[in-house]
């Protein structure tokens, strides 16, 4: 069974009035497409889920919001949603007066481990997705794989193309509470990232990750004794997502995770990303910026953004557990993801998971979690 949430435009017809009105709806059974409406105003029996037929259809979208995990792509019909782990699909919202409709197809081809799927809409208005798939179950570690998807229906134009194998198997990170981590740490990571097109050149694509190709592998799957050296890996494209560069890495001290890249105005790649290069012990991150030194180059001057470290490893108020009495109270938890985003007038603008404030509730104070936010040229 597959589980898609997703919005489509009802029409509902009563004594008195005629009403129309946006609703959520949980789409399953993708072979005969059968939808829950789950907007009470719109069921029989109020607090009750209506079980409808839907009709799939495959015209150009009338815009309506989205919830959950469906992104919509502005100014285009089509939207992006994660399945859960399985296959990847995209939806469009139709608008109809009966059995109200929404189109869904699976875009992921025949790659049935794929997951973190990120759209990115170039130049030219033509959208590729970006998504890991795990495709060797023996030693667990992912490929980056894109595809191009229409605009209008959201259906597969072309790929899944692989980008890169993705160095983040079942031995190449220490382990936490059954999670990746790094090192004298506990909070879970990953190696994804995102996929990003460049405003001046409509073919060239970007896609950003982080993975463990230079660090110390096998890793120990105790994270109190492991060293890890995390890097952020980019590869690019200029044949919109046909062919693609081999993995380059920005090679810093300490680990780097959880980047997000962005073209700026001028077409140059920015990279946000977590950064422990700022603490010999590999503990305490900053959030930096890294910057193309020329278009296409994959060569970086690295900023700091930050202001102050944050302390993951031990004193957290939050998510925070002890396993090592060296680190009391290590956070579990920084999120999943951090993001930039480039301006229309030029630069970016940043944003992170921060612990420098403090935090109290209940007898105990510990770092804080807080979103800080940054602008750079």
């Amino acid at each position: 069974m597959v589980w898609l949430i997703a919005q489509i435009h009802v029409r509902a017809r009563s004594s008195n009035c005629v009403r129309s009105q946006a609703v959520d709806v949980i789409v399953r059974h993708l072979d005969h497409l059968e939808a829950i409406v789950i907007d009470r105003d719109l069921v029989p029996l109020e607090g009750q889920f209506q079980r409808v037929r839907i009709r799939a259809h495959a015209g150009q979208d009338q815009t309506v919001g989205l919830i959950s995990s469906v992104n919509q792509l502005p100014g285009t019909g089509a939207n992006i949603a994660n399945s859960g782990g399985h296959a990847v699909f995209t939806t469009v919202n139709t608008s109809a007066t009966a059995n109200t409709s929404v189109y869904s197809g699976v875009i992921s081809g025949d790659l049935d481990e794929a997951f973190v799927s990120i759209p990115t809409v170039a130049a030219d208005g033509r959208i590729y997705v970006a998504f890991l798939n795990t495709t060797n179950l023996q030693n667990g570690r992912d490929d980056y794989e894109v595809v191009e998807v229409s605009p209008a229906t959201g259906a597969r134009v072309f790929g899944p193309v692989k980008v890169a194998t993705v160095i983040d198997g079942n031995t190449d990170y220490p382990l936490a509470l059954g999670r990746q981590t790094y090192h004298d740490s506990l909070f879970r990571s990953w190696a994804a990232g995102n996929i990003t097109a460049d405003p001046t050149n409509a073919a060239h694509l970007a896609v950003v990750w982080s993975d463990m190709r230079n660090s110390t592998l096998p890793a120990p799957r105790n994270p109190y004794t492991a060293v890890t050296n995390s890097d952020v890996i980019v590869s690019q494209s200029f044949d919109r997502g046909r062919t693609w560069s081999a993995p380059v890495a920005l090679t810093r001290t300490g680990d780097q995770f959880q980047p997000w890249g962005a073209y700026d105005k001028t077409g140059f790649l920015r990279i946000g990303l977590f950064d422990r290069f700022y603490d010999p012990l590999n503990h305490q991150y900053g959030y930096s910026l890294a910057t193309e030194t020329g278009m296409g180059a994959l060569t970086f001057t690295t900023t700091q953004l930050t202001t102050a470290l944050s302390e993951p490893t031990k004193d957290n108020r939050w998510f925070a557990t002890t396993l090592n009495p060296t680190f009391p109270f290590a956070t579990t938890f920084i999120g999943d993801f951090s993001n930039i985003a480039a301006r229309p007038s030029g630069g970016i603008v940043a944003y992170w998971t921060d612990l420098r404030l403090q935090a109290c509730f209940g007898t105990r104070c510990g770092h804080g979690q807080d979103a800080f936010f940054a602008a750079a040229p």
